[in-house]
């Protein structure tokens, strides 16, 4: 048979266990389902904006300011559906590799080895492209004999 001391510290056990569970589980994380959420609008970025890009050069447009018009309305689109959306999309045209940055921090470009900052746009000949962004290097490679388009999609915290 329990005291009525040790029944106090049972209760206060259960108490401090029931405590820890709650904020463990009331802590923020990325399910399955938000991941293939956020794969899911990735692969549908990436589709649309080859779309984006074929039309620009077949109505003769500007491709960055297009592309960048895209990506503008589909982060924003995002924000709508409260997701903190975050895209660098490379595309080559034409011999050159443009690079443009809404990751909304400083992209480290090592192949020329300077940063770029969110809303700006880099040309440069078309090779290989090595980034770093968050301490990780991403590295792309191009056909200066082809059209392509890579992105870089982030969700936000």
């Amino acid at each position: 048979m329990m005291t009525k001391k040790s029944q106090i510290y049972f209760f206060a056990a259960i108490i401090l266990v029931g405590m820890v569970f709650f904020v463990v589980s009331n802590q923020p994380s990325l399910t399955a389902k938000d991941t293939s959420q956020v794969k899911k609008y990735f692969d549908n970025y990436k589709y649309e904006a080859k779309i984006v890009l074929d039309n620009a050069i077949y109505q003769k447009k500007n491709i960055s300011y297009e592309l960048k018009n895209y990506t503008e309305r589909f982060i924003a689109y995002g924000d709508s559906k409260n997701l903190d959306l975050r895209i660098l999309f490379i595309y080559s045209y034409e011999n050159e590799l443009h690079i443009v940055n809404y990751l909304k921090e400083p992209v480290l470009i090592n192949t020329i080895g300077s940063n770029i900052e969110n809303g700006q746009e880099v040309v440069l000949a078309v090779n290989t492209s090595q980034i770093t962004y968050s301490n990780k290097t991403y590295t792309y490679q191009f056909n200066p004999d082809l059209i392509e388009f890579k992105a870089l999609f982030v969700k936000g915290d």
